[in-house]
């Protein structure tokens, strides 16, 4: 390969992750003109990318619209795998110095999917099944993911009924929170009863995962300062075996 066509093909690689970078804030796909003016691209390179990798699965034309095609989740899946199996030893960790169950998810458009879970041994315990999607407003591991999030991805994410101004505002304060401290804390707003911490992992892969603390709310008194901690050394136990 010549110097000039390995620059050509670098470029074109560029466009299309631009692309994929684009769809990956629209769940509910674009228009081909959106999307050209979203990425910043002539409309013809669009449409020529968009027919090569509708081609391999990669995206998905119907209707007029486009989104993410069915091939890169069966990619992810791969990468998920990894991510999941060095992750399981710090999950059993952190479960065993609080006592309580730990959860492994994963951001998958505007739900956040549990891919992983060590439960707790006690009696009473929150256990939710793996497989579940969970959403982004009202869960720790949702609002941990949405403080990741740049500003401009919120309302794609989140859909209209969050955006207006009143709901979207204080979401906004809560996530800036967050964003200071680093980790999420919610209580009794999915289930009553019950409260959470969660953080997100910052790994080098494509997706990103948070992990999360759920317990009774009953069991919580005194324990915050403890379990804050031990979220904090277990998500550094797991970046560190990347």
């Amino acid at each position: 390969m010549t110097q000039a066509s390995e620059s050509k093909a670098i470029g074109v690689i560029a466009r299309a992750a631009t692309i994929f970078r684009v769809l990956e804030r629209a769940p509910r796909g674009m228009s081909i003109s959106e999307l050209a003016r979203e990425a910043a691209l002539p409309r013809s390179t669009v449409h020529r990318l968009i027919t090569d990798l509708a081609q391999e699965h990669l995206l998905l034309l119907a209707n007029g619209r486009v989104c993410l095609g069915p091939a890169l989740p069966r990619l992810a899946a791969a990468n998920q795998h990894d991510v999941q199996s060095l992750s399981r030893p710090e999950l059993e960790r952190l479960a065993e110095c609080c006592g309580e169950t730990v959860n492994l998810s994963v951001l998958r458009a505007d739900q956040a999917l549990l891919v992983d879970q060590v439960a707790s041994r006690q009696p009473l315990r929150v256990v939710s099944p793996v497989g579940e999607v969970l959403p982004l407003t009202v869960t720790a591991q949702g609002h941990a993911f949405l403080a990741a999030l740049p500003e401009a991805d919120l309302r794609a994410r989140l859909g209209l009924e969050i955006t207006q101004a009143g709901d979207y505002l204080t979401l906004c304060k809560a996530l800036d929170v967050i964003r200071r401290d680093g980790i999420a804390f919610e209580a009794q707003r999915y289930l009553a009863g019950v409260c959470a911490f969660a953080l997100t992992l910052d790994l080098p892969v494509s997706e990103r995962y948070a992990l999360s603390v759920v317990l009774p709310l009953a069991r919580l008194d005194g324990r915050e300062d403890m379990i804050r901690d031990a979220l904090r050394q277990a998500a550094d136990a797991i970046r560190a075996r990347f």
